[in-house]
């Protein structure tokens, strides 16, 4: 139904109802019809307005807070700051403060500092219970062997075969970095096998495979700068002569 129907107790006239009918065919509906049409109208949008409001009382019921406070009570009120204070760096509360009397089921007087200059008066919502902090002993805590941190496990170096691999060249290096210790590895390319595996091994494994493409290695990148016009053979970004540094969390 529509608002004009609610207080006419018709629907409105629409322009093919404006249309003047020859007077045999005109009709007229009785007052006392009327009233009555317009009476059962209101009885059921009264219904319909208290269903409505019982739903918006049943959920509003479902949030809210039951009192748990009493008088006496300490309390943190939550502050309302003014329409246009930046609230981002302001406390959200303060406190504590005693409650001095209860009004009604969800309202409290608090006792607050007279320069406060806002109402004592505060809803359930605006009240939280004050809770004491925790107090920590002065006294060192005894070490607890159950808490105490197990060494981080080394980290994982790769598996090769010293005795049938042949290393065919050299392709990088880099310094690898610890909470330990650091170590230089070397990128490395096995004598007929594909790229795909390229290994990295330590300056001590290189050693003991080859000790001398290791010594040729580092001949070529201790080369002046200035003889050096063109990327080094097999170099990954070999435009540099200072080894890559890495910083491993292990």
């Amino acid at each position: 139904m529509s608002p004009f129907e609610i207080v006419y107790g018709q629907h409105p006239r629409k322009p093919v109802d404006l249309i003047p009918l020859p007077m045999h065919s005109r009709t007229s509906e009785s007052a006392e019809s009327l009233a009555q049409h317009i009476r059962d109208l209101h009885k059921d949008i009264i219904k319909k307005l208290n269903i409505s409001n019982q739903i918006y009382k049943q959920l509003a019921d479902s949030h809210r807070r039951t009192s748990d406070l009493a008088e006496g009570d300490y309390v943190m009120i939550r502050k309302r700051f003014p329409s246009g204070t930046v609230k981002k760096l302001h406390a959200r509360g303060a406190g504590s403060f005693k409650i001095l009397k209860k009004i009604g089921s969800n309202a409290f007087v608090v006792d607050l500092p007279p320069d406060f200059g806002i109402s004592s008066t505060f809803n359930i919502s605006d009240l939280v219970k004050y809770k004491k902090p925790i107090t920590i002993p002065s006294e060192p805590f005894e070490p607890n062997p159950s808490f105490e941190s197990e060494p981080l496990p080394e980290c994982p170096r790769p598996k090769f075969s010293k005795k049938h691999d042949r290393i065919e060249r050299i392709l990088d290096e880099q310094i690898i970095s610890t909470r330990r210790k650091g170590y230089q590895r070397y990128l490395v390319r096995w004598h007929g096998r594909p790229e795909s595996d390229d290994t990295w091994i330590t300056r001590e494994e290189l050693q003991q495979i080859d000790p001398d493409i290791l010594e040729h290695y580092q001949s070529q990148t201790q080369l002046p700068s200035t003889e050096l016009n063109f990327p080094q053979s097999g170099r990954i970004g070999g435009d540099t002569n200072e080894p890559a540094s890495l910083w491993l969390d292990c």
